[in-house]
């Protein structure tokens, strides 16, 4: 019974892992290249993609292994939350950036405004 727990928290850490990474595409910046340009989130994009293809792989493998019907192994029931809790974890993540671009600690990727988040 707790080899049963612990595998299914490792699918859900993978699965929550591998989500993150692809919704963290926001939170990627390169300050080395001129505003206005993309290609540091598109390597970051492809880098993500590869990491959550290789968490999602994983989880289905380790779902496929114990079940007794081959449908059921590839079914994911929890999905949906761990779409909706990757985006409280990079909101969260977006709201600390603001505010310590609002309160100093950080700077702002905008010269007229102050609260910028990760977006410029």
């Amino acid at each position: 019974m707790k080899k049963h727990i612990a595998k299914n928290a490792i699918i859900a850490l993978l699965l929550f892992a591998g989500i993150s990474s692809l919704l963290s595409l926001v939170c990627a910046t390169t300050p080395e290249l001129p505003s206005g340009e993309t290609v540091g989130q598109w390597v970051w994009l492809g880098k993500a993609a590869l990491f959550s293809s290789g968490c999602l792989l994983i989880a289905s493998f380790l779902q496929l292994f114990g079940k007794a019907c081959k449908e059921d192994a590839l079914g994911f029931p929890y999905f949906y939350a761990y779409v909706a809790w990757s985006l409280v974890f990079i909101g969260a993540v977006e709201a600390v950036w603001g505010l310590c671009q609002l309160y100093g600690f950080s700077v702002s990727g905008h010269s007229r405004y102050a609260l910028t988040g990760s977006f410029f």
